[in-house]
C-alpha cells in the first residue's frame, strides 16, 4: 500500500514538473507577444505593463517551482504532492489572471476603469495566493 501511495505522488509530481514546463512556454512567448505590442506605434492600447508583469511573474515561478521538484529528486526527497499542485495552481491563476488584464488593457479605453479592474484583478490573486498557501502549508 505504502509503495502504490509512493508511485501515485510521484506520478503527480512529474505531471506538475510537465505541467509547469508548458506553462513557462505559454508565459514565455505571451510576455513576447505582450512587449511586442506595446512597441507599436499603430496600435490603440492601453499600458499593458500589468499583464506583461504577470506573464513575467508566471514565468519565474514556474521555472522556481520546476527547480524545487526537481532538485527533491536529486537528493532522493521525494517532494510533497501538494506543493506541486500548489505551485501549479498559483501558476494557472496569474496566467489567467494576466489574460484578463491583457483583455481589458487592450480593449478598454478608460484609464480609470482599466485601473480598477486591474487593481481588483491583482487584489483578488493575492488573496487566492494566500488561501493556497495557508491551505498546502499543512
Amino acid at each position: 500500500m505504502a509503495l502504490d501511495d509512493d508511485q501515485r505522488q510521484l506520478e503527480t509530481v512529474k505531471l506538475c514538473i510537465d505541467y509547469l514546463k508548458h506553462l513557462t512556454t505559454l508565459c514565455g512567448a505571451a510576455t513576447i507577444v505582450v512587449l511586442t505590442l506595446m512597441q507599436l506605434p499603430d496600435m490603440k492600447t492601453g499600458p499593458l505593463w500589468f499583464p506583461a508583469f504577470l506573464f513575467g511573474l508566471a514565468t519565474i515561478i514556474c521555472v522556481l517551482g520546476m527547480v524545487y521538484l526537481i532538485s527533491g529528486f536529486a537528493w532522493d526527497i521525494l517532494p510533497k504532492r501538494a506543493a506541486g499542485i500548489a505551485v501549479v495552481v498559483t501558476v494557472a491563476g496569474m496566467f489567467t489572471a494576466a489574460l484578463i488584464a491583457l483583455i481589458i488593457g487592450a480593449f478598454i479605453p478608460n484609464d480609470t476603469v482599466r485601473l480598477v479592474v486591474n487593481g481588483g484583478l491583482a487584489i483578488a490573486l493575492l488573496l487566492a495566493l494566500r488561501y493556497l498557501l495557508r491551505k498546502y502549508r499543512r
